[in-house]
């Protein structure tokens, strides 16, 4: 007898989203913009940063065939670093740590 949960299994594994799952949040001084791919591995990531826009390109192999590609574009907001970024990868999660940008920001002087 078919299950629901088994029935739901069989198809998300045939997920054809191209879209990862995407957070983007504070950790005390810096800016964690995490993916998680689940099946991918690392050397099939491919980012890069050009101007305030991230690109992701991933795929998820399985006997050698694509079975899942991620291609998002994605807009930074004008408050990271955008030439200081380290990126870490663990157990489907690419994870890409920005520092504050303070050239945008200008302090005042009261006379």
């Amino acid at each position: 007898m078919l299950t629901r949960s088994y029935i739901n299994s069989f198809f998300n594994d045939f997920d054809m989203s191209t879209t990862a799952y995407v957070r983007f949040r504070k950790v005390k001084d810096d800016y964690l913009l995490t993916f998680d791919m689940p099946g991918v591995e690392k050397k099939d990531i491919q980012t890069r940063i050009e101007n305030s826009f991230i690109k992701l390109e991933a795929k998820r192999f399985i006997d050698g065939e694509v079975v899942k590609e991620y291609d998002d574009l994605y807009k930074l907001p004008s408050y990271v670093d955008k030439k200081d970024v380290d990126a870490s990868f663990e157990n489907g999660v690419l994870t890409l740590t920005f520092k504050e940008d303070e050239s945008h920001v200008t302090n005042v002087k009261i006379k």
